[in-house]
């Protein structure tokens, strides 16, 4: 796939890093500059230098811009390489590209949608999964990746209980409990007497014993950071509906709240 016809123009922006990677080539006479830079782009990808492997797919891609064939492998090897060096927006523009050149090509497709969950492109992402998956039934990958696509774009869409609390997904129990009972003082309807400020605490309270009632459990904690649906386990949004009666004590400080 990599090898070019004789006497193809090389462009100079190419030349230095093919050079340096084979350099006793000579470029004017040169037939296999491609097979050489697929020789120095798999060594860029065994080191995990993807700097290096980045730089040799846009040499390589430079040599003949019309050579459709070879080009569409390059632009699909730049959009796995970007994705390692966490440049998703590029990723999806090299592989829109082999896309460009041969709409059919199944493996830059699937490429497209890892890198548009890389770039947070989620409903697009899953719209493209949904659509080839139709054309793909009998591939797992594919199931999979649809699989992926509609569980990060739900994700997305849910309540962020580490935001409510204002800690990080990696904050320990502890964390956990000092930022719930912080908030709960704050936020405590008691604190406030207009109407309209204790129904605006109501809420914000709500919403901070249900993100304090997962995270604080492991269980539950450990699902909810896999996206499983925590309202068909009982949690999730199940606690302090409406209605619900609410007591907690911590640490001397007791309130009775009752929701609606």
């Amino acid at each position: 796939h990599w090898r070019m016809m004789q006497g193809s123009n090389i462009s100079s922006d190419a030349q230095p890093v093919i050079t340096s990677c084979v350099p006793h080539i000579h470029l004017p006479e040169c037939c296999n500059v491609c097979t050489a830079g697929a020789a120095c782009l798999r060594r860029a990808f065994e080191a995990q230098d993807y700097a290096e492997a980045e730089q040799q797919c846009r040499a390589a891609l430079a040599v003949d811009p019309q050579h459709q064939r070879v080009n569409k492998e390059l632009q699909l090897q730049l959009c796995r390489v970007q994705q390692m060096l966490a440049k998703p927006q590029e990723a999806v523009a090299a592989c829109q590209a082999a896309l460009a050149i041969d709409s059919d090509y199944y493996d830059a497709t699937k490429e497209l949608i890892r890198a548009l969950l890389a770039a947070k492109s989620l409903d697009e992402a899953v719209n493209l999964a949904r659509s080839t998956l139709q054309q793909h039934q009998q591939d797992g990958e594919m199931h999979q990746l649809y699989r992926e696509a509609e569980k990060q774009l739900k994700m997305s869409k849910r309540k962020d209980y580490y935001k409510v609390l204002g800690v990080d997904i990696s904050a320990s129990t502890r964390d956990i409990k000092k930022a719930y009972k912080d908030l709960a003082r704050q936020y405590h309807p008691d604190k406030v007497h207009s109407s309209k400020e204790k129904a605006e605490n109501e809420d914000k309270f709500r919403e901070i014993a249900e993100a304090y009632e997962v995270l604080n459990d492991d269980e539950k904690r450990g699902a909810y950071d896999r996206g499983e649906d925590l309202d068909q386990q009982g949690g999730g949004g199940g606690w302090g509906h409406p209605g619900q009666h609410f007591q907690q004590q911590q640490g001397g400080f007791q309130y009775t709240f009752h929701f609606g």
